[in-house]
């Protein structure tokens, strides 16, 4: 049932995500090429479509739509909508936003790109933001490296003492997680440019 209710919201946040990273008319930016304030619009996005799906409004989903999307949605919005409402609960919502408090406690907080001093590789945090997935949403953590992302046993021992540092000074982001993803960055991400990267994910439990 979890798994199933996620996917139904993944599917609702995936179009809405689709919708918000293209640029222009020219295709759809990977994450990796999208910009910190626009990641922000995004994760508002998702949270208004979670309150849509938990209070069953479609019309609040709806007065978030391009018209485009609206055009080509029709009826079944209000068909998706109810579908999630009757499955996803308002504890799950609870449990998001408690999720969502803490991320925002962190980006207030800090300022990013953050120098993790304590690491003699010296990573940069760049974002830090939930991610959602089919089994719910985590903390995605990306950093720039000034290691050789090919050399993986580095960048491994790199990332394992970023997560000490993470846990360490973002109290409550491992919380009730599965995992937290990582994604080394090999240069400054500009928005523009593809750039090679690097994941790790870390499990908790």
């Amino acid at each position: 049932m979890t798994r199933m209710k996620n996917l139904i919201l993944l599917t609702i946040l995936t179009a809405f995500g689709l919708q918000s990273c293209n640029v222009g008319t020219t295709g759809t930016w990977k994450d990796e090429n999208i910009e910190q304030g626009l990641k922000n619009e995004i994760e508002a996005l998702d949270r208004k479509v979670m309150e849509a799906v938990t209070t069953n409004n479609s019309d609040l989903l709806k007065s978030i739509m391009s018209d485009k999307l609206l055009g080509k949605s029709g009826d079944n919005i209000d068909q998706l909508i109810q579908q999630a409402s009757s499955i996803i609960t308002t504890t799950d919502y609870i449990i998001l936003n408690q999720f969502e408090k803490v991320m925002t406690e962190i980006n207030s907080k800090y300022k990013f790109p953050m120098t993790l001093d304590a690491i003699d590789s010296k990573p940069q945090i760049l974002s830090i933001y939930p991610l959602g997935m089919a089994e719910g949403y985590f903390p995605m953590i990306e950093y720039l490296t000034n290691l050789d992302l090919k050399d993986t046993v580095q960048t491994k021992a790199e990332y394992e003492n970023i997560h000490l540092e993470i846990v360490k000074s973002f109290k409550g982001i491992d919380k009730d997680k599965d995992y937290i993803f990582y994604k080394a960055f090999s240069q400054m991400p500009d928005g523009k440019t593809q750039v090679p990267t690097y994941g790790f994910i870390k499990e908790l439990k």
